[in-house]
């Protein structure tokens, strides 16, 4: 399946993605699949060990997309199994905080009033991959 980029789309709806409010943007997109590029710089997060961290305690990632685009949810709802002994199956794993992201290919989705990007694979549709894809020599299925 091939990704249709936002911001060869317009990139005003960049900052549609995030908000609640876009209802036609959500009925448009939702549900397909996008990619997100350029110069994306990771919001970071602090863990429960008063360390920055650049993915959340759940694994999500906050994107700040740029001058022209919001705060851009990255979720990992596809790919993540509660208790899998898989990395493919984890959450992302980003030890430098100083990491910027290329693009994220996800699909558009709504959980609890959060619109999100959705990966299916952390390894392939994130660039760079999570460090724990490198470290095992895969890319997950």
């Amino acid at each position: 399946m091939a990704s249709r980029s936002l911001r060869e789309e317009r990139a005003g709806e960049v900052v549609k993605l995030s908000s609640p409010t876009e209802k036609d943007f959500h009925h448009a997109w939702g549900g397909v699949k996008v990619r997100l590029e350029g110069t994306l710089s990771p919001v970071l997060r602090t863990d429960t060990m008063g360390e920055q961290t650049v993915a959340g305690a759940h694994g999500n990632i906050h994107l700040n997309s740029g001058p022209e685009g919001g705060l851009v949810h990255v979720g990992n709802e596809a790919y993540y199994i509660g208790g899998a002994q898989s990395a493919c199956h984890e959450g992302p794993v980003y030890s430098d905080v100083n990491v910027v992201f290329n693009r994220v290919d996800g699909f558009i989705h709504n959980n609890s009033c959060i619109w999100s990007l959705q990966p299916a694979n952390k390894c392939t549709d994130i660039d760079p991959p999570s460090e724990d894809c490198i470290a095992e020599e895969s890319m997950c299925p």
